[in-house]
């Protein structure tokens, strides 16, 4: 899980960029998609890819997770966890020695997974320099 603190500038609310990050995840990544809100003001945007079971089976899918907390002071907290490291890991495993194909898409997925947490780190500090979702690119 990677955490970072960013200044929240005036005019710009948690909630705002929860859904610029949802916005990003269902049009640039295709994936299903859940924003919530806690008691403490945080937010939690979890994102899955629109896969069936047979992409889960070979490595292929990927999920990401961020949770957005206010500390006060204009200032934020992310954190960005890395989704189903441990699952891809444990496919490319068991295929490198039962099924060889399979260890090709653990690591295409693998690849794909890794740069999500890059991908909603460019998102924020894009929402926050107020720059909108529709006009970001990967």
């Amino acid at each position: 899980m990677t955490r970072k603190i960013y200044a929240l500038p005036e005019g710009r609310e948690l909630n705002g960029l929860a859904h610029a990050i949802e916005t990003v995840l269902i049009n640039e990544e295709k994936m299903d998609v859940q924003v919530l809100s806690a008691a403490d003001g945080s937010y939690i945007v979890q994102g899955r890819a629109q896969n069936g079971r047979m992409t889960q089976w070979v490595g292929l899918d990927k999920s990401i997770s961020v949770r957005l907390t206010p500390l006060g002071q204009g200032m934020l907290q992310a954190e960005i966890g890395k989704g189903e490291w441990l699952k891809k890991s444990l496919t490319m495993a068991t295929s490198m020695v039962v099924l060889w194909p399979l260890a090709v898409t653990s690591t295409v997925g693998m690849v794909k997974q890794g740069k999500l947490p890059g991908k909603i780190d460019r998102v924020i500090q894009m929402y926050l320099a107020g720059i909108a979702p529709a006009l970001m690119t990967a």
